[in-house]
C-alpha cells in the first residue's frame, strides 16, 4: 500500500485541529499523534531518504511557538457555509497563548479562505505589547502544493521579524495559511 500524499490544505486542518485543542485545553489534557512515520505520517521514510509531510509544520510551529496558558480570543469576521452540517465558520481560525515565564503571547490564525487574504484588526485586552515581534507562517501559492522528495521544502514554515505592534495592530493573513505570531509582553 502507498502512504497517502499531504498537501498544503491538509495541514491547515490539522493547524485549524491543534487551535480546537488549544481552545478546549480544559478538556483535552493530552494528545498525540498515532502514526507519525509512513503511513497516514507526518514523515514519509523511503530508501535513504526522508521527507517532513505538509501536515509535519503545524505541529512543529505548535510545539516551538505555544505558551502553557490558553487565552480566550473573539474572532469576527466574514464566515463560510457548511450546509451539509448546518454550520457557519469563519474564515479565521484563532487560538491564543501565553508563556508567562518568558512574557510571550502566541496569536495562532489559520486564513481557510481558498482564494482571498484577509485585513483584520488585532486587539490585545490586558497587558503592554511590545513594537517588535516574530511572525511563522506555513504559505505556498498553492493550496494543493506537496513537498516531495524531488522538492522536500516546496512546504514549509518561514520566519520574519516584523515591527509595528501594539495593543491594537492590523494584520493581513495571507489566504489558505497558517500563522503564528509571537508578540513580547511587558508589565
Amino acid at each position: 500500500t502507498v502512504p497517502p500524499e499531504f498537501c498544503l490544505k491538509d495541514a491547515l486542518v490539522i493547524a485549524t485541529f491543534l487551535n480546537a485543542m488549544q481552545r478546549q485545553c480544559n478538556l483535552v489534557k493530552i494528545a498525540t499523534v498515532a502514526q507519525t512515520v509512513n503511513i497516514n505520517g507526518l514523515l514519509k521514510v523511503g530508501s535513504k531518504k526522508m521527507l517532513k509531510e505538509t501536515i509535519f509544520w503545524p505541529f512543529v510551529m505548535q510545539v516551538e511557538h505555544s505558551g502553557d496558558i490558553a487565552l480566550d480570543a473573539l474572532v469576527k469576521c466574514e464566515a463560510f457555509n457548511l450546509p451539509e452540517k448546518n454550520l457557519e465558520l469563519p474564515f479565521l481560525d484563532v487560538s491564543s497563548t501565553l508563556d508567562e515565564k518568558e512574557g510571550k503571547l502566541f496569536i495562532s490564525v489559520v486564513n481557510r479562505h481558498k482564494n482571498e487574504d484577509i485585513k483584520t484588526t488585532i486587539r490585545i485586552e490586558e497587558g503592554k505589547v511590545s513594537s517588535e515581534g516574530s511572525v511563522h507562517t506555513l504559505y505556498h501559492e498553492d493550496p494543493l502544493a506537496m513537498n516531495t522528495y524531488e522538492e522536500p521544502e516546496k512546504v514549509k514554515p518561514e520566519t520574519q521579524h516584523a515591527s509595528g505592534f501594539s495593543n491594537s495592530f492590523n494584520w493581513t493573513f495571507q489566504a489558505h495559511s497558517y500563522t503564528i505570531i509571537e508578540l513580547s509582553m511587558h508589565n
